[in-house]
């Protein structure tokens, strides 16, 4: 089941990654905003490519 997300990410993702989730929308400006509905492999996803692109994550939340 796909739940809403807000996760902040210090830094800029590239268009190609926040392309990688037309669901959720991207807001960039000194920190990178995803907000939408994601699955649980959706989020592993996201949050892995993150890691791997040496970013930080400043939040992670799940809202109604």
């Amino acid at each position: 089941m796909d739940e809403k997300y807000e996760i902040r990410v210090l830094g800029r993702l590239s268009p190609a990654l926040r392309a990688a989730f037309p669901a959720a929308h991207c807001k960039v400006t000194q920190q990178t905003v995803i907000r939408g509905r994601l699955s649980g492999s959706d989020l592993r996803f996201l949050l892995e490519r993150i890691d791997k692109l040496g970013l930080m994550i400043v939040d992670v939340y799940r809202y109604q």
